[in-house]
């Protein structure tokens, strides 16, 4: 399946979409998304504020692509930048994937696309939960003994069953 998702910089999943298999281009699913519509309404995103997308986007008037084909000059130093920027998503992802072991290997055939889009729509929301609770009111992340000393999740420890 082609997951489409727009994070923030706490890396908490804003938007998710699951309604494309994976031989769907990202740019088409994106089109066909719901948070298209939402997103060309003028009062979504606060003025001066745009998603950063990667180069299988187009320029809009929401989001920001980089240049392409671009290797020096004030044009590389934008792209630079608007790549730390995007690196959330993937760290978003990075960690919803180290969180539930689930997703680290293939899921069984037998398992429907509905099952499946409930079970990885269900393992965001958990992400964004965890998320929210190890922040603060004011949204800082808070360590404890407890969490500052909790062992990352492995293979052999991380085995499920869907049915």
């Amino acid at each position: 399946m082609n997951l489409q998702a727009i994070c923030d910089h706490k890396l908490r999943f804003i938007d998710i979409d699951l309604s494309h298999p994976a031989s769907t281009s990202d740019y088409l699913a994106f089109c066909t998304s719901s948070i298209l519509l939402e997103l060309e309404k003028d009062d979504f995103l606060k003025p001066g504020l745009c998603l950063y997308d990667d180069n299988a986007y187009v320029n809009t008037q929401f989001m920001a692509s980089p240049f392409k084909g671009i290797s020096s000059g004030s044009k590389d130093a934008c792209n630079f930048f608007q790549s730390q920027i995007r690196i959330n998503i993937e760290c978003a992802f990075g960690v919803l994937v180290s969180r539930w072991g689930i997703l680290r290997k293939a899921i069984p055939m037998n398992i429907t696309i509905t099952k499946i889009s409930s079970l990885v729509r269900c393992l965001c929301i958990l992400h964004n939960f965890c998320i929210n609770d190890s922040l603060d009111k004011d949204g800082i992340e808070i360590v404890t003994e407890d969490t500052a000393n909790i062992v990352p999740p492995t293979d052999t420890v991380d085995s499920s069953n869907i049915n």
